[in-house]
């Protein structure tokens, strides 16, 4: 009888290992965790507040648009905890805060940087939205326009990452960010059976090329040597197509990061590991991916993708 319940605990113990380091499949918010109100409307500022974030606004937003917006905004800190990864680390003891610029001169005014239709600012635990992206009626032609809800996904990732965003790789930060944005649906909903397809779909979307021609992205060795300034450098002084190359391979080299089997994914869980151990910024910081590494996962992403239908050429 003890060996039978010595062996049923066991079994349990490894069930439950097992179902802690399963990624998930698919995500779907519960209604009783998106609900959103209105506070007030104080010279021309709306503020709304859900469970997790308090929304000032220069725009009144809708009642569709305010569902869907609470919606997603709730499900990323929802689903970020469901990932087999310590990923999931937002500021503590407040609410983050969402701020809606009504045009391009306001979001600079408020701190969003050059050449960006969406921003956070881990100092005040904030993101800032150009309105128009959300609204989808303008992509500007200066600045790298993304799709209303991936913009918002993607920078309320890094709201929820806040612990890690100064010591870890700029490629990992944003292309984590890419990563659930490309996985996202629509109110909240998240897809990661098909990542692959959600993946080729959202880079074919935010760099579309004609059919049987390559998507151009950056060389994985200039990648892995970016600087967190050197990003936002290049963000600001590029093209929004030149720009985006950089979010794409991101995207690509995290996607290789997370999925690449159970060893690749302990080297991340590893990473993280030591990261907390850096306390100083200028302290030394580990890498996940050697640069010496570089081109080898390079071939291997290209040859994964082009089995996926999608080309990729590195530049």
């Amino acid at each position: 009888m003890i060996r039978l319940l010595i062996s049923l605990l066991l079994s349990l113990g490894v069930t439950l290992i097992s179902s802690a380091e399963s990624w998930p499949t698919r995500f779907e918010p519960s209604a009783s965790s998106t609900s959103i109100k209105q506070l007030s409307n104080e010279n021309g500022v709306f503020l709304y507040e859900s469970n997790s974030f308090r929304i000032r606004s220069s725009v009144k937003l809708e009642a569709a648009l305010l569902a869907n917006f609470a919606a997603s905004a709730e499900a990323v800190a929802q689903v970020m905890q469901k990932i087999p990864l310590p990923l999931f680390a937002p500021p503590k003891n407040s609410r983050g805060l969402i701020e809606i610029t009504s045009d391009v001169e306001a979001y600079r005014k408020a701190g969003g940087a050059p050449g960006t239709a969406g921003y956070y600012d881990g100092r005040n635990g904030r993101i800032i939205v150009q309105w128009d992206q959300l609204n989808r009626k303008s992509s500007g032609s200066k600045l790298i326009h993304r799709p209303a809800f991936d913009l918002l996904v993607h920078e309320l990732t890094h709201l929820c990452m806040g612990k890690w965003l100064w010591k870890m790789e700029p490629w990992l930060v944003e292309g984590t960010a890419e990563y659930f944005a490309a996985a996202h649906l629509t109110n909240g909903q998240f897809d990661f059976i098909r990542i692959d397809s959600q993946i080729r779909n959202h880079i074919q979307k935010l760099t579309p090329v004609k059919e049987g021609k390559e998507t151009v992205t950056m060389k994985m060795e200039s990648l892995l040597k970016l600087s967190s300034k050197d990003w936002l450098h290049r963000t600001a002084g590029l093209s929004p197509e030149e720009a985006l190359k950089s979010y794409t391979a991101a995207l690509l080299l995290t996607h290789y990061a997370f999925h690449g089997g159970s060893e690749r994914r302990k080297e991340v869980r590893t990473y993280l590991e030591a990261l907390e151990e850096v306390t100083f910024i200028r302290e030394k910081k580990p890498v996940l991916f050697p640069l010496a590494e570089a081109a080898k996962i390079e071939t291997r992403i290209q040859s994964y993708w082009r089995n996926k239908g999608l080309k990729l050429g590195f530049e």
